[in-house]
């Protein structure tokens, strides 16, 4: 069973990965829905480095709702990603899965502090406080003076969860600057009450046999293990790191790879609509 030991560290397990455990997981996301207060929509922010799955972990979301592959975002591309906020917005009617939430996409989140955010401009956009459209410059955080800089932020503008979506496979090489710094924003993030998690992407290229054999990742011990070492380097509690695989060559959509990109929306959700219900 190659990395994959006889300990389950996570449900669901093999014999759970159906059809029933897909419907469930939907209803699930559904009924947060339509929770008593779920008229507030939930503002979601998606940070990390360039390249690490970021735009596929978004395309599969949405994927999910629509029921077919979509390419929203650039997802495997290999070209510099562009500096501006970008937004894309789940916005659906009835009962459909993520109806009440919407999903933001920011900038490549790099070391050293040239090309990408900085911690400074990660706080500011959770509290809304830059508008869509702002250029980041590196090494600079958003002056009040700037034109897109918004001093009466809404609660439709603010963050209510931040996501770091992560390469499992760059956990062995992540340096201590970097860590660092991820630990510093989530440090800012529970000081200011804002949950948040982390998506460990491409665990179909850190082990071959959950990849051929993807109902199995809960039993993976190295899988298990990777999601110990980030809690370790980045301070973020083991159930809240969801593993994913990443969808970027499939035509069609197989509802049972999606258990794991449900799995963690069920939970990112979860933690939004918590978050939303004590501010009210």
């Amino acid at each position: 069973m190659g990395n994959s030991g006889s300990k389950q560290w996570r449900d669901p397990g093999p014999d759970k990965w159906t059809e029933e455990t897909v419907d469930n997981l939907k209803e699930n996301i559904t009924k947060l829905d339509a929770e008593e207060g779920s008229r507030t929509k939930g503002n979601i922010l998606l940070c990390g480095p360039n390249q690490s799955g970021k735009s596929s972990f978004l395309n599969s979301v949405i994927g999910i709702r629509k029921n077919r592959p979509v390419h929203v975002t650039h997802a495997g591309s290999t070209a510099a990603a562009d500096s501006t906020l970008t937004r894309t917005y789940i916005r659906v009617r009835g009962g459909a899965v993520f109806n009440n939430y919407r999903l933001s996409d920011a900038p490549g989140l790099l070391e050293p502090r040239g090309e990408g955010l900085n911690v400074e401009d990660i706080v500011s956009l959770v509290q809304g406080k830059i508008k869509q459209g702002y250029v980041f410059v590196d090494g600079s955080p958003i002056e009040n003076e700037n034109e897109f800089f918004n001093s009466a932020p809404t609660e439709e503008d603010k963050i209510h969860c931040l996501v770091f979506v992560f390469d499992v496979n760059l956990l062995e090489t992540v340096t201590g600057r970097y860590q660092a710094k991820i630990r510093k924003i989530m440090e800012q993030m529970s000081l200011k009450g804002i949950p948040y998690a982390m998506v460990l992407t491409k665990i179909d290229l850190f082990d071959t046999y959950v990849r051929d054999h993807v109902s199995y990742i809960h039993q993976s011990f190295k899988v298990g293990k990777a999601v110990e070492d980030a809690c370790k380097k980045f301070g973020i509690q083991e159930r809240s790191i969801f593993p994913v695989i990443n969808l970027v060559k499939e035509i069609d959509i197989k509802p049972l790879a999606n258990i794991l990109h449900l799995i963690a929306m069920k939970n990112i959700l979860g933690y939004t609509r918590d978050f939303l219900d004590e501010r009210q």
